[in-house]
Parts: structure tokens; sequence; C-alpha cells
């Protein structure tokens, strides 16, 4: 379950940050492997913030450690954060945007994903997207 706005009784149990990667009007999804949570299912690389690192360096990490991406703070932009209930598990994940000039060179965290795809918004929504990940496309790409 999705929620736009921290709910009054919304316990955060874990804190996230993404994000959407965009070349040529096509976005980065990875697919996650076996022996991983939601296995099979589509998302935008990112993972789980550690204790005292910023949201900025978490992505950037992240996003590095899963794709071998490197991104700069400045090339990013923050879109939202919003609150989602996964599992009965409280999970705040902040959203950024990056547009690629490149199409880089993807290597994948063999223990995280198992596939990327670039694809078109769009055409995301018919994917195997994890839990609630189409409404944040529908938001971000107004579709």
């Amino acid at each position: 379950m999705l929620f736009h706005k921290k709910p009054i009784d919304y316990i955060t149990e874990m804190e996230v940050a993404a994000c959407i990667i965009e070349h040529e009007w096509e976005v980065l999804l990875v697919q996650r492997c076996k022996d991983t949570k939601f296995w099979g299912t589509w998302q935008e690389p990112g993972g789980k913030i550690d204790t005292g690192e910023d949201h900025e360096s978490a992505m950037i990490r992240e996003v590095f450690e899963e794709t071998w991406i490197v991104l700069k703070v400045w090339e990013t932009q923050k879109l939202f954060k919003q609150y989602f209930c996964f599992d009965d598990m409280n999970i705040a994940i902040t959203f950024y945007h990056t547009t690629l000039i490149e199409k880089p060179n993807i290597i994948l965290a063999p223990n995280e994903h198992s596939d990327y795809k670039w694809v078109i918004p769009r055409d995301a929504l018919k994917m195997n997207l994890i839990e609630d990940f189409d409404l944040v496309l529908k938001e971000i790409y107004d579709i």
C-alpha cells in the first residue's frame, strides 16, 4: 500500500533511496533475482540507507552497487518521498531522477538482480513490477 503523505500512526521501519534513471525516453528497470524477497519483480535501482548515511549518498552508492552506474549528486533531482507498507513492513522511499546522455554499460549485482531492461514508462506498466511501483511511474510520467 502506498501513501503520499506519512500517515499519523506510521512508524518507518526502513529508509530507502532509489533513482529513476532515464535515457532517450526509456527508464532502467532491474529484476530481483531468486533468493531475494519479491523475486522476479521489476523495479528501479536503489536500496536501504545505512545508519549515518544521507539519502543522496545512499542512492548513489546503491545505484553503483546494483548497476555499476556512477552518478553525481548534481546530476540527480529529488522527486518525492513516499511511504509504503510492503509485506507488513513500513518502508519510506525517497525517489530521485536522472537523465543520462549516454546509455551506460550495466553490470548487475548477481546477488540482487538477474536482469535489466530499458523500457518506455507506459510499457513498464505491463511488466511484473514490484508492488505499487506502477503508481510511482504513473505519478512521475503522468500516465
